[in-house]
């Protein structure tokens, strides 16, 4: 294992999240808005915090 290039794990690791997101895009589907319910969960703190 010593031989084998330090940052293959990465490569792997970063091969298959671009192969997901690939999947994710060429079949269209929808992830959930969890930024617009991040938004949401932040302006309410806001508010709360005034």
């Amino acid at each position: 294992m010593a031989s084998e290039n330090p940052n293959s794990r990465l490569e792997a690791f970063c091969d298959g999240v671009f192969a997901i997101v690939l999947t994710l895009l060429i079949i269209d589907i929808k992830i959930p808005l969890i930024i617009e319910m991040n938004k949401k969960a932040v302006s309410e703190i806001r508010l709360q915090k005034k």
